[in-house]
C-alpha cells in the first residue's frame, strides 16, 4: 500500500524485448496509441497481424507524427540493444513493394519501408521490421555475414522475434484482382489475373478422359473479360 493506504495499480510487464521497446517508444510520441498497443497486446479479439513470429496489435500513428516515431524507436533500439554501434540510417517509403515489407542497404545505410504495409498493418508491425533491418546492420557493421544466417536467427529470437519473415499479409491495395474468366464445355469455370497466351485445356476432363495428358478437346475458352465489362 502507499501512504495513503491505497494498493497502488499494477505496472504492465511486456516480456518480448521488441514489444517493451515499440510501447516506450509509443509512450513518447502518441500517449493514446501506446494504451491502444499495451491493450492490444493483451486482446487477443482485437485486429492484429503477425511480424517476424510476433503477434501484434494493428494500431496507427498519424502521419505528421510517424517520422518521429521510427527516428526513436531506431534510437532506442540502437541504445538498447546494440550497444549504440550502429551508425545512422536514412529511411526512405517505398510504395512499390509488394511481398517486401522493407530492406536495408547496409552500404549506402538506407532502410526502406512498405508504406502500403504500414497502412494496413500498423505501426507496430513496421516497427518489427525495422528491428529485423537493424540486425542485418548490426551484423554488416561487425564485418560479418549479414544475410538470415545462423547467428542473424539466434539474434532475432534474443528480440523476441522468433521467426525471419515477416508474415504479414499483401496490402488490399496491391492484391492484383482476377480480371479473367474461362470455361470448359463441361462447365468448369476458371479465373485468372493475366490472359492465357498459349492454349490451356480443363485439367479436370484431361485426368477423366485422356490420363491427364493435355488434349484440345478440353480447351479453356475465355467468357469474360471483367475490366471491359466494368
Amino acid at each position: 500500500m502507499d501512504r495513503d493506504g491505497k494498493t497502488p495499480a499494477p505496472q504492465r510487464l511486456i516480456a518480448n524485448p521488441t514489444a517493451q521497446l515499440i510501447a516506450d517508444v509509443l509512450a513518447a510520441v502518441d500517449s493514446s496509441i501506446h494504451t491502444k498497443w499495451c491493450d492490444g497486446l493483451d486482446d487477443l479479439h482485437l485486429p492484429r497481424v503477425t511480424a517476424n513470429g510476433l503477434s501484434v496489435p494493428i494500431v496507427r500513428v498519424s502521419w505528421n507524427k510517424v517520422d518521429e516515431f521510427f527516428e526513436r524507436l531506431f534510437g532506442v533500439a540502437n541504445d538498447r540493444y546494440f550497444a549504440n554501434q550502429l551508425p545512422r540510417c536514412r529511411r526512405v517509403w517505398n510504395r512499390r513493394f509488394r511481398g517486401l515489407a522493407g530492406r536495408i542497404e547496409c552500404r549506402s545505410k538506407t532502410i526502406e519501408l512498405s508504406s502500403a504495409h504500414y497502412e494496413q498493418c500498423g505501426i507496430g508491425a513496421m516497427g518489427i521490421v525495422l528491428v529485423h533491418e537493424m540486425i542485418h546492420l548490426a551484423l554488416f557493421t561487425e564485418r560479418l555475414p549479414h544475410g538470415h544466417t545462423g547467428e542473424f536467427k539466434r539474434r532475432s529470437y534474443s528480440l523476441g522475434l522468433p521467426r525471419i519473415y515477416h508474415e504479414l499479409p499483401l496490402p488490399n491495395r496491391l492484391v492484383r484482382p482476377k480480371r479473367y474468366v474461362y470455361a470448359c464445355t463441361c462447365g468448369l469455370q476458371v479465373e485468372s489475373k493475366i490472359r492465357f497466351r498459349a492454349p490451356r485445356a480443363c485439367a479436370t476432363c484431361c485426368r477423366k478422359f485422356n490420363r491427364g495428358r493435355f488434349d484440345r478437346r478440353f480447351r479453356l475458352f475465355l467468357v469474360e473479360d471483367r475490366q471491359q465489362a466494368g
